[in-house]
């Protein structure tokens, strides 16, 4: 049997393979857990249903062993307080967006969704096989976390607006809610930036404590209602390209893990990533249009010009952020070199245009 199957799946892998008894040796009896894990995500949301779906995959790899029971948003711990609930051990573990906890841990802004970002693609690549989950980890480490990157999300939508936006002047005075680092490229513009978590966005766009907002994509967007509140909906997203919803888990807990149930959650998290590499993008165009259906908006492209002002800003917040935090200048040389190695392959590959 290959050395990196764990012993808990085995069995049935095997007999699922050749139709026959098993095979492998016997699982050996290991202790049970049964922890909360809180999110900042919506029962009803895709991303909740992400999450939920994660929790069956790690009861299904222990089997039954590790079980994670689901709270939404602000159920269990209210979203600004998830790391800190987790770090100090009030709950186990959580499954969310580690851009809310920029302050806490800088370099995980760079993981939470650069502007101007490479491809899903390569991001999966650096995460998992080119030093980015060492290097996060490395940042969460004086937490007393551990964290294991789950559901990379693709380009999100540009935001909800009910003004056109032409120049980087229309951002001057606008209140948006916007995360991450969109949100610091925004504040250089003139605009004042709120960070509220998706549960209370539609009641502040709806009595005007916000002018505009982003939130995520069109397959997360719709299920929150922004959409019936606003003029426009612009794209591209270029304040943030892939973005990670993680699973962040108390290293006291892990700890108290079998090794083999430490390697069953994270086959789950890579089961995570491959299911959201392959269901999310096919999805948007139908929650689109099923947007527009019932909305009354439309949809814009913000104009060239100010797509590449807007990464000239960018440039200035993200050297910024390097020189001011080591780790985070770690990263992005990290993401760089990776990037470098995968281009002439990518070079190598390519066709002539309007080929299918």
């Amino acid at each position: 049997m290959p050395m990196n199957l764990p012993r808990s799946l085995c069995a049935a892998v095997f007999a699922a393979a050749v139709g026959s008894a098993p095979l492998c040796t016997p699982v050996m009896a290991q202790e049970a857990h049964e922890w909360d894990m809180v999110t900042n995500m919506a029962r009803n949301s895709y991303l909740g249903k992400i999450a939920m779906q994660f929790a069956e995959d790690v009861k299904m790899a222990t089997g039954g062993t590790v079980e994670l029971e689901f709270h939404e948003d602000g159920e269990m711990v209210p979203v600004p307080e998830i790391l800190n609930a987790v770090s100090t051990g009030a709950v186990p573990a959580a499954f969310t967006w580690l851009g809310f906890f920029g302050g806490t841990v800088p370099v995980g802004k760079y993981f939470a969704g650069t502007p101007f970002g490479p491809s899903t693609e390569i991001l999966v690549s650096w995460m998992w096989s080119g030093g980015g989950l060492a290097i996060l980890n490395k940042g969460v480490e004086p937490l007393g976390v551990r964290v294991l990157p789950c559901n990379p999300m693709p380009r999100e939508g540009g935001g909800y607006f009910n003004k056109e936006i032409d120049s980087l002047d229309d951002f001057d005075g606008m209140k948006i809610r916007m995360g991450g680092w969109g949100g610091e490229v925004l504040q250089k513009l003139g605009a004042s930036v709120i960070s509220i978590p998706g549960s209370e966005i539609y009641l502040a766009l709806e009595r005007g404590r916000i002018d505009a907002t982003e939130y995520s994509s069109p397959l997360v967007d719709e299920s929150q209602g922004y959409y019936k509140l606003v003029k426009y909906y612009y794209f591209p997203g270029w304040h943030q390209s892939t973005t990670w919803n993680s699973f962040v888990v108390n290293k006291g807990y892990w700890d108290q893990l079998t090794e083999d149930q430490r390697q069953q959650i994270e086959l789950a998290c890579r089961v995570t990533v491959q299911r959201s590499m392959s269901d999310i993008v096919p999805l948007q165009i139908d929650a689109l249009e099923r947007m527009k259906a019932d909305g009354d908006f439309e949809v814009r492209e913000f104009p060239e010009d100010l797509i590449r002002e807007l990464y000239g800003v960018w440039q200035t917040v993200l050297e910024e952020n390097r020189k001011q935090h080591p780790l985070i200048d770690e990263a992005h040389q990290s993401l760089q070199a990776h990037i470098a190695r995968m281009e002439p392959w990518f070079e190598l590959q390519t066709m002539p245009a309007g080929l299918n």
